[in-house]
């Protein structure tokens, strides 16, 4: 890795195997190298992983700051997204993304870092799965978003459940990691970036601890 990169990733965990699989998690992140983590489906204190907080655990394992979205209210606990950073994180904010009737809420996570003196907005999200017309809803919410990220400075990861690749067309200002198929990595696992930075050598990190790999990629500042 240069000067002026760093790693990020996006994981979809699960819920870490009932809370099973933290430590093995935080150190599959760690081994990868990764500075900025995007992660889904993440429990805290929930009954079904025996009441741990798993954001805050694979946080403490990897030294690094984080804030948890929270998306509902789930067994006792809370169900939601995740960003860790090797860098301080400030001004973190859970949006909902539009959803209909009784489909499982979304929502969509940000806060702030700085680097080299230059500020990112960092974004994290799930989207539905059961619809392509609700997801067009919650890609313009999430595009809006990225729109009023200061300075035009961003960087998104997440689970997008697209149906195929030209959904990922609704976010016209960002740049993706991947937009076309690559042996070894899932179309909706991505990453993107505002188009003053670049992402390269996108891969995946085979893991058996949830139903996703890692995706990984290397941020050119």
């Amino acid at each position: 890795m240069g000067q002026g990169e760093i790693t990020v990733l996006t994981y979809n965990v699960k819920n870490c195997q009932g809370g099973r699989k933290i430590n093995e998690i935080a150190a599959e992140i760690a081994g990868a190298g990764a500075q900025i983590v995007f992660m889904q489906e993440v429990d805290c204190k929930t009954g079904r992983s025996a009441g741990k907080d798993e954001a805050k655990r694979i946080a403490e394992e990897l030294g690094f700051a984080y804030a948890f979205f929270t998306i509902m209210e789930y067994d006792g606990g809370l169900y939601g997204n995740a960003i860790f950073s090797a860098f301080p994180l400030s001004d973190a904010v859970c949006t909902p993304l539009p959803v209909p009737g009784k489909m499982e809420p979304r929502a969509l996570g940000q806060a702030d870092i700085t680097i080299g003196g230059k500020p990112i907005r960092l974004f994290v999200t799930h989207l539905s799965y059961e619809d392509t017309l609700v997801r067009a809803q919650q890609f313009a919410r999430v595009s809006k978003a990225l729109d009023a990220a200061p300075g035009g400075s961003f960087l998104l990861g997440g689970d997008f459940n697209t149906s195929s690749y030209d959904e990922y067309a609704l976010l016209p200002g960002a740049v993706p990691a991947h937009d076309a198929p690559i042996p070894g990595i899932r179309r909706i696992d991505n990453i993107f970036c505002d188009p003053a930075k670049a992402l390269r050598n996108v891969r995946s990190v085979p893991t058996g601890y949830s139903d996703h790999d890692l995706v990984l990629a290397e941020l050119i500042l």
